[in-house]
């Protein structure tokens, strides 16, 4: 039986959320020697390069765990710092594997500790969205999106969910972040209707806090 996952108590303040994230990243994939984080002067770079400044919570996912591109960019691709740009007053630092959409922070939000993500809307990229409401649990909520994508799990399933692959995660995945172990199937994504807040649908494509 395994334990009850962290992300059914998510902690208030940031640096336990990244202990959090440390202890999941180090859980999921034990076998990694992947370098974890990027230097401290890259991310003052890109704020020099952009005109802007980086907010702590943005600095201290790069620095902590920016370089696992095997946890972060699967499917979609956690931006370098020399990549942030800037795209209609929102810092970019996510984008969407066919660029479809992009993840960023506002730049009026620039100077919060742990801003609010926003995503732009796939009908119009000049729209944003709300994803989150800090960048810390928003590192926590796509962390939990990209398991599903990762080769180095085993039961990667490129975003498809078959029967056997359904079953498999409702007994290890789903099991430690003690979701409902019926699983229901409504217009396509299949869901724990009782899972915690916060958390992604992690099935079928579909993306987002609950």
């Amino acid at each position: 039986m395994f334990d009850s996952s962290p992300l059914n108590a998510i902690p208030e303040s940031r640096d336990e959320r990244w202990h959090v994230l440390s202890r999941l990243i180090a859980d999921w994939y034990p076998d990694s020697t992947t370098d974890a984080g990027v230097p401290e002067n890259a991310m003052l770079t890109a704020g020099t390069r952009l005109g802007v400044s980086i907010p702590a919570a943005l600095r201290e996912w790069y620095t902590r765990f920016g370089l696992r591109s095997d946890v972060w960019s699967r499917q979609d691709e956690l931006l370098t710092p020399d990549s942030l740009h800037l795209n209609s007053a929102h810092l970019t630092f996510l984008v969407e594997n066919q660029a479809v959409v992009e993840w960023g922070i506002a730049v009026e939000h620039l100077t919060d500790d742990d801003p609010p993500v926003y995503v732009t809307s796939v009908d119009d990229q000049r729209t944003w969205l709300l994803d989150s409401t800090t960048t810390s649990m928003f590192a926590l909520q796509r962390f939990a999106y990209c398991l599903k994508f990762s080769r180095s799990l085993r039961w990667f399933a490129n975003a498809y969910v078959s029967p056997a692959v359904r079953e498999a995660w409702g007994q290890s995945f789903f099991s430690r972040v003690d979701f409902a172990t019926r699983m229901e199937n409504t217009g396509g994504n299949d869901f724990a209707p009782d899972c915690p807040p916060n958390l992604l649908r992690c099935c079928y494509g579909s993306f987002g806090p609950l």
